[in-house]
């Protein structure tokens, strides 16, 4: 397996709450409505 793939896939990254990029991508994909992010000014 090459090593780029295998950061992708199997990799968890702390900056994606450790997650590895293709479960985040996941996770956004279905929680995100249309794609679309609302920020809340506070």
């Amino acid at each position: 397996m090459n090593w780029r793939l295998d950061y992708n896939t199997n990799r968890p990254h702390s900056s994606l709450n450790y997650m590895t990029l293709t479960k985040f991508r996941e996770h956004y994909e279905n929680n995100v409505d249309n794609k679309r992010v609302t920020l809340q000014v506070v």
